[in-house]
Formats: structure tokens, C-alpha cells, sequence
């Protein structure tokens, strides 16, 4: 029997960025704000977003939230 070993995944703190990039080359980058456990333990992440293509697109900061396994699902490191 064969088992897929999950790739370890970044740290999560406040300051990393991410990113990820949609079909349309569309670049999604987030920044971190908090990351914390909710009244049943669960690990949330705060984070702020921007878009580019490849440039960043300005709009007003975006605040959202999601659970950190979501989050680590949806988003990949961001390369400095």
C-alpha cells in the first residue's frame, strides 16, 4: 500500500506573504496580519490581499480571514 507524504508547508505568521496566481495570470498576494485560535481551537489567519498582472493593481486593502488549513491550501509562499 502506497501513501502520499503532504509536503511540509511554510510557517505561518504575521509579516509572511504568499501568493497564488489563477488561471487568467491574474497574481493574488497576501500579506499576513494575525494568525489565532478561535473558542474552539481552531487556527484562523488574518490576511490582506492585492492583485496584479504581473503589476499590482490598486485597490483599497482588502482584510479577510480563513482557517489556516484553507489558507495553506490556497496560498504558496511568495518568492522575495
Amino acid at each position: 500500500m502506497f501513501f502520499k507524504r503532504k509536503q511540509p508547508k511554510a510557517p505561518v505568521h504575521p509579516g509572511t506573504r504568499f501568493r497564488r496566481t489563477h488561471s487568467s495570470n491574474l497574481v493574488e498576494t497576501v500579506e499576513v496580519l494575525d494568525v489565532y485560535r478561535d473558542y474552539r481551537g481552531i487556527q484562523h489567519v488574518r490576511f490582506e490581499v492585492s492583485f496584479g498582472w504581473p503589476r499590482p493593481l490598486y485597490v483599497a486593502a482588502q482584510s479577510r480571514l480563513l482557517c489556516l488549513e484553507e489558507f495553506t491550501s490556497r496560498y504558496s509562499p511568495a518568492m522575495h
